[in-house]
């Protein structure tokens, strides 16, 4: 029981974090959380573990545990070591046979959502434990991003926030047919499968902003062809 509090407590401090609620930055002190949520010290301390594990929070010595900040220089190489792992992940899939319910019914997901559980349903604990942080850390400078441009927008004149609006929107729908097209392919075993990947990728660099392709050019990177 207690460990399910914990975990409930967990996830609505992961939510507040995400949505920016609680800024990067900001510390989390176990006193002030259990007095919040009228819990044992105890279970919130399980609670920030949690966020811990999960790459959202950082202990600092002497200090209370705070939120992380992700730079923008930051994310070429995070979402290039994202790309690696998910290319890994969809090898793992075709070359197997696979439980690939929790996929289909990660359908209208959001896109971070979709492909890690393309990770999970690989059965490969160890790029699941990479791609886990690594795509909250994507999500927490989308969020940044996002309330940066909002602030950009509030400046703006109408007509700007109009289009800024309109750019988004094109985005989403892009991300959606991407994500639409990973699935089936996933699901029939389609060899589209892989070009339904990089489409999905490259539709999140575009929301990020940023292009890993130079960060996988030093390392290599991860082809199909290599992955297979």
């Amino acid at each position: 029981m207690a460990r399910r509090l914990a975990d409930d407590l967990a996830d609505h401090l992961r939510e507040r974090i995400l949505s920016g609620n609680i800024a990067p930055g900001e510390r989390l002190a176990e006193a002030a959380i259990a007095e919040e949520y009228s819990v044992a010290r105890s279970t919130a301390r399980i609670a920030v573990e949690s966020l811990i594990a999960d790459g959202l929070v950082e202990r600092e010595a002497r200090k209370h545990p705070r939120v992380v900040t992700v730079d923008g220089f930051e994310i070429p190489e995070i979402v290039a070591l994202l790309e690696i792992s998910e290319s890994l992940a969809l090898a793992r899939i075709m070359a197997g046979h696979p439980d690939l319910r929790p996929l289909r019914a990660a359908r209208g997901e959001q896109p971070s959502r979709v492909l890690h559980t393309l990770v999970e349903v690989s059965g490969s604990k160890r790029l699941e434990a990479l791609h886990r942080p690594l795509t909250f850390h994507t999500m927490l400078y989308a969020a940044s991003r996002a309330e940066a441009r909002g602030a950009d927008a509030s400046r703006s004149n109408a007509s700007r926030t109009g289009a800024v609006r309109s750019d988004a929107g094109r985005a989403d729908s892009v991300l959606e047919q991407a994500q639409d097209r990973l699935i089936d392919a996933v699901l029939l075993g389609q060899e589209s499968a892989w070009e339904a990947l990089r489409a999905l990728q490259r539709a999140r660099q575009a929301r990020l902003g940023v292009d890993a392709g130079a960060v996988l050019a030093h390392t290599g990177g991860v082809t199909p062809q290599k992955a297979r």
